[in-house]
């Protein structure tokens, strides 16, 4: 398979983007996450929903295909034409850890549903348990990852998740992305 077609992007502070070229992608060491991941797992294995990895052991991607429809906005806080964010781009061939795909914006709303009981005009499901539900069950281990074209366009805005994270070998280039005030 053409390695285009597995390229994979992993947005950052552009400030982490040099650590990245020395370290590869590692999963974050930040916690506040943990809480959402504890619910998530304890939410599936309730209903008998196999969660393959350890979302806290990750690193994320968003695929080829996804990258396109991800819209950057700036904000005050950010000059005109600034480049406070960075994509690591990752060939998808040298990845070696496990890999498995879910629906980033229902994550999205398990965020959602943690600070609120509110849905918006935004929001694709009414609660914090559909939230969690309709996560856990498009949650997909991927046996090999040349099967990512096939099961990424499945899903709204895949995520891609490899545990372990990837080599900085892996990384074929970092890129700004530039932000511009409207």
């Amino acid at each position: 398979m053409d390695s285009s077609q597995l390229t994979l992007y992993h947005s950052t502070a552009a400030a982490k983007l040099p650590a990245i070229l020395t370290d590869g992608v590692v999963p974050s060491v930040e916690t506040y996450r943990e809480p959402l991941v504890e619910s998530l797992i304890e939410f599936a294995e309730d209903r008998g929903i196999s969660i393959p990895l350890d979302r806290t052991e990750c690193s994320f991607f968003h695929p080829t295909q996804a990258i396109e429809h991800t819209t950057f906005y700036g904000t005050d806080d950010y000059d005109a034409l600034s480049a406070p964010m960075g994509l690591g781009v990752v060939d998808g061939q040298e990845v070696t850890g496990s890999v498995a795909v879910g629906e980033y914006r229902l994550f999205g709303e398990i965020i959602h549903f943690s600070h609120t009981d509110v849905a918006d005009r935004y929001s694709l499901v009414e609660s914090y348990e559909e939230a969690l539900e309709g996560y856990a069950e498009s949650f997909v281990a991927l046996d090999e990852f040349s099967s990512l074209d096939e099961i990424v366009s499945e899903y709204d805005h895949p995520e891609i998740m490899v545990e372990g994270g990837v080599s900085a070998e892996s990384v074929s280039e970092v890129l700004l992305v530039k932000n511009i005030k409207m």
